[in-house]
């Protein structure tokens, strides 16, 4: 396993090269962290995914850094956060899909996901609870940008 910045946790980035050890699994689940090193706008960053790491393990927690090439490994794991930048398509989507097909729970899960990335979605929802907003214009041609640019 290829260690990472967060050694002092023992959280570490999934190589494939391990295998879960079945009666040490009876005893502490592990979550998979995913994450994508070169993400400048990470969601988490390293001192942050430390500390989760050193607070789960006193929940009886393991938590793994995984990176993009894990997907087939998820299988081998309690749980999947996500903690990298999502997109309907994108990577994290993929491990969203795949943790949901296993029946791993996810956070954050497809739906979240895609719900997440439809912003005009998210607008129809907070207006439809009567949650206050912006001045929000929805456009879908060039003309119609160019027209809430000049407005």
């Amino acid at each position: 396993m290829r260690k990472l910045a967060l050694a002092s946790s023992g959280a570490s980035i999934a190589s494939g090269n391990e295998r879960p050890n079945r009666a040490a699994a009876a005893r502490i689940k592990r979550l998979a962290v995913l994450i994508s090193p070169r993400d400048l706008l990470s969601p988490s960053s390293f001192s942050s995914l430390d500390h989760f790491a050193r607070v789960a393990s006193t929940k009886g927690i393991e938590a793994l850094l995984v990176g993009e090439h894990a997907l087939d490994q998820l299988d081998e794991f309690d749980a999947l956060f996500i903690r990298m930048t999502t997109s309907v398509g994108g990577v994290a989507y993929q491990f969203a899909l795949e943790a949901a097909r296993l029946g791993i729970p996810v956070i954050d899960d497809p739906m979240s996901i895609v719900r997440g990335s439809n912003k005009v979605l998210q607008h129809r929802l907070l207006a439809a609870h009567q949650v206050a907003l912006p001045r929000t214009v929805i456009v879908n041609t060039v003309p119609a940008v160019r027209q809430a640019i000049a407005a």
